[in-house]
């Protein structure tokens, strides 16, 4: 699977528990959604850690914190550690962080 064309399915996130009309539409890359539910079906006791369960992890914190400078750190850390399709994810997440905060700016 070419990693520019991945499948992805759209999300709409209430912007309140209260909202009925106001929702924020993501778009996620299958590729995302499978990375996830392979690394949180292993067992919870392995702490063998591959490079790119440490990779999802920082991008994990980035996407928890907003902050889009974890997500530039860990493409220089492990970007010849692990398969360029991660880092292709991580890039596109970093982008829709970048987007989130320029939405953010009233002018």
């Amino acid at each position: 699977m070419n990693p520019t064309n991945v499948p992805t399915i759209t999300v709409a996130i209430p912007t309140t528990l209260a909202s009925t009309n106001n929702f924020i539409i993501y778009k996620i890359d299958i590729f995302i959604i499978y990375i996830f539910i392979k690394r949180y079906m292993n067992d919870t006791n392995d702490t063998n850690d591959t490079n790119e369960d440490k990779f999802l992890f920082e991008i994990d914190k980035s996407i928890e914190t907003g902050n889009y400078n974890i997500i530039i750190s860990a493409i220089k850390l492990y970007k010849n550690l692990i398969n360029d399709t991660y880092i292709t994810m991580a890039e596109r997440i970093y982008q829709e962080l970048i987007c989130e905060r320029f939405e953010q700016i009233n002018i």
